[in-house]
């Protein structure tokens, strides 16, 4: 068992997934010319084409090449209908469809909007922030760590860890604080309770800040989103040098349960 993870931008593994949730259809029309390769599956606003190593979008329904190969890389291969992440000589930046920038070419780390009014994580140089969907600085980039925004089983706003000065707590998706940097270390909310740190011990929180498990155990495990392979869905922590079962609640499981992951079945 090991201690919590820093997971950086967790959030865009799961805005991935929720893109996919629903299969992508294919283009209708894709472009044409020397060296386009287009994509063969649309999620976004607009598809991705790649021609002579650089990527530009282009209108699935028409075919037609909406903004020339230029960027080096756009995030995730999805085109957003407000602004996208593409990436120039090391550098992301935000554009809108027609592949204008709407903030510098200054980011190392980026992420998608999850949803409306809602904004992105960023980093820079070590430091992460958050923008909103006019590229504007929402959050200011002074954080050591951003995990990325998880939402809790329950239907809260979607979470993320935050970090800074060596104190962790929690920021929601629009950026305000919801609990306290008071902790020592963190953990994400893929479930009601997430592992939190006082000192040496760590505990468990609900979204509400409110401790349902003491801070007693050595270390602690994270519920993450995609625990359905489990036996039982619960994390271990570890108290007196022995495994204690916690579930998505924040209770203790008896003593023989088994939160393994399993073999996958045979097919």
């Amino acid at each position: 068992m090991n201690p919590v993870p820093k997971l950086l931008f967790l959030a865009l593994a799961l805005a991935a997934a929720s893109a996919h949730a629903i299969p992508c259809p294919a283009p209708i029309e894709v472009p044409e010319g020397e060296g386009i390769e287009a994509s063969h599956h649309v999620c976004g606003a607009l598809g991705v084409f790649t021609q002579h190593g650089k990527k530009g979008f282009f209108d699935p329904h028409s075919g037609a090449v909406v903004v020339p190969a230029q960027f080096d890389a756009v995030f995730r291969d999805y085109v957003a209908d407000t602004l996208t992440p593409v990436m120039k000589d090391g550098r992301w930046a935000y554009v809108d469809t027609q592949g204008k920038a709407h903030t510098a070419w200054e980011f190392d780390q980026v992420s998608l909007f999850l949803y409306d009014d809602t904004l992105a994580i960023v980093g820079k140089d070590g430091r992460y922030g958050m923008i909103d969907r006019n590229g504007e600085t929402a959050v200011p980039l002074e954080y050591d760590r951003l995990d990325g925004f998880m939402r809790p089983e329950n239907g809260y706003n979607y979470l993320t860890v935050a970090c800074k000065a060596g104190k962790c707590g929690y920021l929601d998706e629009k950026g305000k604080t919801v609990i306290a940097l008071e902790y020592d270390d963190a953990g994400g909310f893929g479930a009601d309770v997430a592992p939190v740190k006082k000192g040496d011990k760590w505990g468990y929180i609900n979204p509400q800040g409110k401790t349902v498990q003491p801070f007693e155990y050595e270390a602690a495990e994270a519920f993450t989103h995609n625990m359905g392979s489990r036996e039982h869905e619960c994390v271990e922590a570890q108290k007196n040098g022995k495994r204690v079962a916690i579930d998505p609640q924040g209770k203790t499981l008896p003593e023989n349960t088994r939160c393994e992951l399993l073999p996958p079945p045979n097919i």
